[in-house]
């Protein structure tokens, strides 16, 4: 799946050393609008658009929703199917439906630093045999 910048992608700004996993998609426009459009004559060409924008070193999870007007600060993770409603302004990460909070990048370090594996440098099969020794 790829990623989706929306029907105005102009409106999306996004920061140095940030990942944008697949599937996450950016909405810049109100699309409730629509229905208003059709019930008064005098709104038949509205639209409402914000922009979007992603700080430095932010990690978007798999399949999030990026909703208009957010901001999202820099050092921040965002967990795998959130919906980001409203702006991000503190490092940290984040998770949900809606997304919320979840700890300080400190926590996170501390949660997960008996998985941490020196193995990014690794190519394929040489990171496939160490895991495979591991894990079976």
């Amino acid at each position: 799946m790829t990623k989706r910048f929306g029907t105005e992608p102009y409106l999306i700004t996004i920061g140095e050393n940030s990942e944008i996993t697949a599937g996450v998609n950016f909405v810049t426009h109100d699309g409730g609008v629509w229905v208003i459009r059709n019930l008064h004559e005098e709104y038949k060409e509205i639209d409402i658009l914000k922009p979007i924008k992603i700080g430095n070193n932010v990690y978007i999870g798999n399949d999030a929703l990026i909703l208009p007007g957010v901001e999202v600060c820099d050092n921040v993770i965002i967990g795998a199917n959130s919906v980001v409603t409203k702006s991000i302004t503190s490092l940290g990460v984040y998770a949900g439906v809606p997304c919320r909070y979840i700890c300080s990048l400190d926590e996170y370090i501390s949660k997960n630093n008996s998985f941490f594996q020196n193995t990014k440098k690794m190519g394929y099969f040489e990171k496939k045999e160490f895991y495979s020794s591991k894990f079976f």
